[in-house]
């Protein structure tokens, strides 16, 4: 669940144009199907279920060798990037998520 909120923040963080820092507030229908051992590579999908100025849901699969481990739907709090963020770190965190998007193949939404 962590790495699916984690993937949640940085679509999150593009889909606000970095205006807005995703805090998990609640998790929602989690299902645990399978272990994830070190070494294996866990690939996690979310989708924007709702996005407004304050909260945003998402939906997320988590799956490794081709199988689903992992799903759940989690609630985000939509805090300020600037109550978050330090004005002097703010570059650095939109230039760390733009290159985790690219590296990922995520890109910028539509």
């Amino acid at each position: 669940v962590e790495s699916l909120a984690q993937t949640a923040g940085g679509l999150i963080a593009i889909s606000t144009k970095f205006e807005k820092f995703a805090l998990m507030s609640m998790i929602q229908d989690a299902k645990f199907r399978d272990f994830v051992r070190p070494g294996h590579l866990l690939r996690c999908r979310v989708e924007i279920e709702s996005l407004d100025e304050r909260a945003a849901r998402i939906r997320g699969v988590a799956e490794c060798e081709g199988r689903e481990v992992a799903r759940a739907r989690i609630v985000f709090v939509l805090l300020p990037i600037e109550e978050i963020i330090q004005p002097g770190l703010r570059d650095a965190w939109i230039d760390h998520i733009q290159r985790w998007a690219k590296a990922s193949g995520t890109g910028e939404p539509s």
